[in-house]
């Protein structure tokens, strides 16, 4: 079950680096339990538990050293805030945004390992500067092109307007 492997990993990050997990349930219906029943099996996590801007969800994402999440909108946040991911893939549109990126760190949920996952954190902590820089390089080439098709969409309204 990919609970007990993100159970062994936090642990593992939190041994290995002294990282501290922090679960922040995106989808409060389907996330807050699961993230309760693994917050008791590791050694230094909490929930964070309240509702978060946009905004706020970027600070946070910016102040990790990286995210590992399931919810496409986590991996989202984590590379607009320049903050390398790791995605457990339960919908391929996950692996397919990591990719999109440039990043090879994504496992399926159903054949997540802990040491996959462990795996992943010791590349992005010994690269993560190479890292963050290539996502923050892609994300802004993502920002101008949709700024351009924002353009051309309105372009393409104002002349069939007339």
């Amino acid at each position: 079950h990919f609970v007990d492997a993100v159970i062994t990993f936090a642990n593992y990050v939190y041994s290995r680096y002294n990282l501290k997990t922090v679960f922040i349930p995106m989808q409060k219906i389907y996330d807050y339990e699961i993230s309760k029943q693994a917050v008791a099996k590791i050694e230094s996590a909490t929930i964070l538990e309240r509702d978060f801007s946009a905004d706020e969800l970027l600070g946070l994402c910016a102040d990790a050293v990286f995210l590992a999440g399931m919810r496409l909108h986590s991996i989202i946040y984590a590379f607009k805030a320049g903050t390398p991911a790791i995605g457990i893939a339960y919908d391929p549109k996950v692996k397919a945004v990591i990719e999109e990126f440039g990043q090879k760190f994504c496992a399926d949920v159903a054949s997540v390992t802990a040491e996959q996952l462990k795996s992943f954190a010791d590349e992005i902590i010994a690269n993560r500067s190479v890292i963050s820089a290539q996502i923050s390089e892609k994300s802004a080439e993502l920002a101008k092109k949709s700024f351009l098709n924002a353009e051309c969409a309105v372009a393409l309204l104002n002349e069939n307007m007339f």
